[in-house]
């Protein structure tokens, strides 16, 4: 009976294949290399601390603040401005810090030092700044702070001045056409004294010209407001919000107009000539719009005299930069042991590759040797 060859075969006696790979083969080539690898990572070790010794520690700080609501990319535009950097060169002396010859390099230089981010949830405004004095580097922090207020307040006084300019001049305006509205409802009183309407035509009369006048209001403010920002804000979409409510209640006061009658004087009396009606609902309606108008551009006005005057804070300053204590790199440790780590696995390689080219054959030495000659520059 013949049985299975592989049944009778005793594992002491397996010899392996001719290409399988002996673990013990491996080690014979570290052992074999030893000096060399262990010199590699040893020599690599020490010039790496060396080098790490030279370099300089940098410090870092962080000021934190909150700029008004949906405003956060307009203020990181700001503090990447050239108008906060040149103030930042100039405070601290950096073409000399940055031993930089001409303004622009030294711009540059300050642009890799410093960073700014905005948290997606919280919307504060973070400035992190790197430099190799610990105290300096605080003080440049806490400089963006101070140089991006003065600036957001130069701006907000700027756009408040011309809001009260513009204000007073509209005032103006309507004042002047109000006085003439004013004349004429009296001319047209002391002509026609017996003219009367009932109370709810006139109830009607002054709730449409008030809703006018603050239609009026509402678009100067949006005209003045919107062309001052590239992107609509959380002020602008209220005030775009309440012009449109104001335009639908004038819309569900007004009717269309019926028997050769203006809108919303369809409740006029009938006793009196419909011509005459018609004119004193027109005069009364305007006048009163002209009333309202100015009575809301005169307050807009007195708000805006008033925060030209008390220069109000516009950023929130949650947390400001102090010295830091340690350095934020270089991670000197870290560096040692990864350049240890690459410095063997490359010793170990090349143990492998000396072995390889050591026990090639005749045939494959002879093949290398045309790549050297392949290789060589020279040919």
């Amino acid at each position: 009976m013949n049985h299975d060859k592989t049944q009778n075969c005793n594992p002491s006696d397996y010899v392996p294949e001719e290409d399988e790979i002996n673990l013990l083969d491996l080690l014979l080539v570290l052992a074999k290399h030893k000096k060399m690898i262990i010199g590699t990572c040893l020599v690599t070790f020490v010039l790496t601390i060396g080098v790490t010794l030279l370099l300089p520690n940098i410090y870092s700080a962080t000021a934190q603040i909150l700029p008004p609501e949906n405003e956060s990319p307009f203020y990181v535009s700001m503090l990447k401005s050239r108008t906060i950097a040149d103030a930042i060169i100039e405070k601290f002396d950096l073409s000399e810090v940055y031993r930089k010859k001409s303004q622009n390099q030294t711009y540059m230089s300050l642009d890799g030092h410093v960073s700014f981010s905005v948290g997606k949830k919280d919307g504060i405004l973070q400035i992190e700044v790197e430099d190799k004095d610990p105290k300096r580097v605080a003080e440049m922090a806490n400089a963006y702070v101070e140089e991006l207020s003065k600036l957001s307040d130069k701006d907000h006084l700027n756009a408040v001045a011309a809001l009260r300019q513009f204000l007073e001049v509209r005032l103006e305006v309507v004042k002047e056409g109000l006085a003439q509205t004013e004349q004429k409802l009296q001319a047209f009183q002391e002509k026609n004294k017996t003219i009367r309407i009932d109370d709810q035509t006139k109830a009607t009369i002054e709730a449409i010209a008030r809703l006018k006048g603050e239609l009026a209001s509402k678009e100067i403010e949006l005209g003045v407001a919107m062309p001052a920002q590239e992107q609509q804000t959380a002020q602008d979409a209220v005030l775009r919000e309440g012009f449109e409510q104001l335009k639908a209640q004038i819309s569900a006061l007004e009717q269309p107009p019926v028997g050769g009658k203006i809108p919303g004087d369809v409740t006029l009396v009938t006793s009196i000539g419909p011509g005459l009606g018609l004119q004193y609902a027109g005069l009364l309606r305007s006048f009163r719009m002209q009333v309202t108008l100015f009575e809301l551009l005169s307050r807009q006005y007195e708000v805006a005299r008033i925060e030209e005057v008390k220069n109000p804070q516009r950023i929130q300053v949650l947390q400001t930069a102090y010295p830091p204590a340690t350095k934020s790199r270089p991670k000197r440790s870290l560096i040692v042991l990864l350049a240890t780590f690459c410095s063997g696995f490359l010793a170990i390689f090349a143990a492998f590759f000396r072995e390889y080219i050591t026990s090639m054959s005749n045939e494959d030495r002879e093949t290398w040797q045309q790549i050297k000659a392949y290789l060589r520059f020279s040919r």
